[in-house]
């Protein structure tokens, strides 16, 4: 049986070679040090933000790893634009370009959106 994080990174790399939304690739920055949050509540944070009505409400969210108290923050230039896949697909391409790569930050900009985790 795969692990939740094995799941989560053989859906990323379908999503990456099927998804038309994701043809851009994520900006990915180190400025803000070492990622303060685990790879596996990035993958719980996006279920928490995408997987509810809150993609479609909220500009920001963050969310507080169990595992060491630290936060995620998620922001969202414009709540319920575009959908709810490319909720999924624009912060899943995050996640799996910049936080599995050791970077604090990451941008994904699509259809005059802007979609930002700080890990």
């Amino acid at each position: 049986m795969l692990s939740l994080k094995a799941l989560a990174v053989a859906a990323g790399s379908f999503i990456l070679a099927t998804s038309p939304t994701l043809v851009a690739a994520a900006d990915c920055y180190n400025d803000c040090g070492s990622p303060l949050t685990s790879i596996q509540h990035a993958y719980d944070a996006l279920g928490e933000y995408c997987g509810t009505d809150r993609w479609q409400k909220y500009t920001d969210y963050t969310s507080w790893d169990p595992a060491n108290g630290k936060p995620l923050a998620m922001l969202n230039s414009k709540p319920g634009a575009n959908g709810v896949q490319v909720c999924w697909d624009g912060y899943g391409n995050i996640i799996y370009q910049c936080r599995l790569n050791g970077y604090c930050r990451g941008v994904y900009k699509y259809n005059g959106v802007i979609y930002s985790i700080g890990f």
